[in-house]
Order: structure tokens, then C-alpha cells, then sequence
């Protein structure tokens, strides 16, 4: 298959989870959908950069007056996470289905791979709290640095399995598939 056949494979397979995946296959959407999303957040962000330089530029002629004076950081912050939340839930939609037939393809349920998106959603719906921040920034900075953490040991995890070979026999998910091409169930 051709990289273009692959991505329109998987592009018709968005809401698939079953059948198995190949590696190559896999990595080649994968890697197509991941430098299309890189794309897209430095689309969105970049102007969010630019406004945040101008409302800093102008922050710094204008005497200071904290109490009526909208944070320029703050706003720039809850936006970046806006965008950052959409850009991992559009690349989640894309890839879910794919992740989950390249675990059958080792005989993994597609269970494994809801492990990080948990944890980030719990990382990125946790930095919002500001009131715990007030109470005591240590241990919001503390409980941030273990979600992290946390989230990032389960990626590498399953990026573990999804480099794997292979299972060369049938699996409960289907027949095994060669390196040419895919096979649905």
C-alpha cells in the first residue's frame, strides 16, 4: 500500500475497532496525522504568542495599576489550554481506531490504549483548579509533576506495544495480516 492508500484507509476506518493493523501501516498514518497536528497547534498558537507579545509590550508603558489591569498571562494560559485540549482530542479521534486495530494486531484489547487518554484529560481538567493553587502551591505543583508523570510512563507504555511485532497467529481479533496491507473484520 502507498502512503496515500493508508491514510485514506484509515481516514474511512475513523470509527473501526476491529480487525487488525500492521506496523507499518500504523506508524505511517500515525506519523501523517501526528505532523499534521503539529501544524495545525502552531497555527492556532501563533497568534495567541503575537497577542500575548503586544499585551505585554503595553502592559510594560503603562503604569502599573493591578487592581482594574486583566492579567494578559492568565488569559493567554486559559487559551493555550483551550487550544492545546482541542488539538488532543482531534488527534485522538483520528488515531483512536487505528491504535486500537494495531493492539489487536498483538493481541492487546483496545482498552490499553484509554489508559493516557484519561490521564491526560484528568492532567489537563487539573491544571484549571486555581483554588488549590492559592491554598498551597506546593502541593498543586507536586500533584501536577506526578499526573505528569503518571501520564507520561503509561505513553511510553503503550508506544511499547504499538512498536511490537506482530502476533504471526490468529488472535482472538482475527487472522494476521502481512505488512502489504490491512485486514478488517
Amino acid at each position: 500500500m502507498s502512503v496515500r492508500e493508508i491514510i485514506r484507509y484509515n481516514l474511512r476506518g475513523l470509527l473501526n475497532f476491529s480487525g487488525r493493523d500492521p506496523r507499518r501501516v500504523f506508524w505511517i498514518y500515525f506519523g501523517s496525522i501526528f505532523a499534521l497536528t503539529i501544524v495545525l497547534y502552531s497555527l492556532a498558537t501563533i497568534p495567541l504568542f503575537i497577542r500575548l507579545i503586544f499585551a505585554a509590550k503595553a502592559a510594560a508603558t503603562i503604569p502599573i495599576d493591578t487592581a482594574n489591569t486583566p492579567d494578559p498571562i492568565f488569559h493567554f494560559a486559559e487559551m493555550l489550554l483551550w487550544v492545546t485540549g482541542a488539538v488532543a482530542a482531534l488527534m485522538i479521534f483520528l488515531v483512536a481506531a487505528a491504535v486500537t486495530r494495531r493492539l489487536h494486531d498483538i493481541g492487546r484489547a483496545g482498552k490499553w490504549a484509554l489508559i493516557p487518554v484519561i490521564l491526560l484529560f484528568i492532567g489537563l481538567s487539573g491544571m484549571y483548579r486555581s483554588q488549590i493553587i492559592e491554598q498551597d502551591p506546593g502541593a498543586y505543583l507536586a500533584l501536577i509533576l506526578l499526573a505528569n508523570m503518571t501520564y507520561n510512563l503509561t505513553l511510553i507504555i503503550l508506544v511499547i506495544f504499538l512498536c511490537l511485532p506482530s502476533s504471526l497467529q490468529e488472535n482472538r481479533f482475527g487472522k494476521p495480516t502481512n505488512s502489504a496491507g490491512p485486514q478488517r473484520t
